[in-house]
């Protein structure tokens, strides 16, 4: 599939603008994007731009090339809006595979990829507004970064979430910027013994003006696959580099975390374990 203009895309409730199944490489034309908005003012669920539904064991594939831009108008302050890619396996060990080539700048409360028995590989920069997700994924992995490029940075605002991963591996190798108050870098819930978590990145909090609205840079709640650490968490003031809930957690030999205190009315935790 080759994309050799501008094309925007009009989603309703469900809608669906382009369905792919198999092997498929959409490719697009440098500085051309693929712009895929919700355009009813329904909260009842969620437009999509990119379906794909495939099986890695039978080598399909997803590759994305093209730059998207999701969810900005018009209607930018509904709650439920659009998911860039939504990819779907045929099951648990029939997992669809999607490498994600292109930039996605997400609107509010937006998801960039989601994916659901799907293994996510991202390998670009990827803007994420407020109330939205970079990447969901339920009972697959997710991939940030091959660890061969440079610039693919995940910049994180109000309330955003960088990964959020359910049941599923979690592998990080390129920095993240927290930026705005109550974002999360990484949010792993519910995994399991068979999962593994690996965040090999810097991530880096901005100041938050109080514990109200602290920045988070690893969130851990009853998983049980180990989460390790061995690159950077720079925590900021008022901040909380690794959260644990009932979870596994170990700072690798080579891993730090970062607590400066940087004013006297600073509260900063490196790790908070409950």
């Amino acid at each position: 599939t080759k994309i050799t203009d501008n094309v925007t895309f009009n989603v309703g409730s469900l809608g669906v603008a382009l369905s792919l199944e198999g092997n498929e490489t959409i490719t697009g034309m440098a500085g051309k994007t693929i712009t895929v908005n919700y355009n009813t003012s329904s909260l009842s669920d969620t437009g999509i731009g990119i379906y794909y539904k495939g099986d890695s064991t039978a080598a399909e594939e997803l590759i994305n090339k093209s730059d998207l831009k999701i969810g900005f108008e018009p209607f930018p302050a509904l709650d439920k809006k659009v998911v860039g890619i939504y990819a779907l396996g045929k099951s648990s060990t029939q997992k669809a595979k999607v490498i994600n080539e292109g930039i996605i700048t997400t609107g509010k409360n937006d998801t960039a990829i989601y994916g659901k028995d799907a293994d996510i590989q991202n390998k670009t920069a990827m803007t994420i507004e407020e109330g939205s997700t970079g990447i969901a994924v339920f009972s697959g992995t997710a991939i940030q970064n091959d660890g061969t490029a440079s610039d693919q940075k995940l910049t994180i605002k109000k309330n955003a979430t960088g990964i959020y991963a359910e049941k599923s591996n979690v592998y990080v190798n390129e920095s993240m910027d927290i930026t705005g108050e109550s974002g999360v870098g990484i949010y792993v819930s519910d995994s399991t013994s068979a999962n593994s978590i690996h965040n090999n990145s810097v991530i880096t909090l901005s100041d938050s003006t109080s514990t109200n609205d602290s920045r988070i840079g690893i969130y851990l709640t009853n998983s049980l696959g180990e989460a390790k650490n061995t690159g950077t968490i720079k925590t900021g003031e008022n901040n909380i580099g690794v959260y644990s809930k009932n979870s596994v957690f170990k700072n690798d030999s080579t891993g730090k975390i970062e607590v400066l205190d940087t004013s006297a009315s600073a509260e900063n935790i490196g790790i908070y374990a409950i």
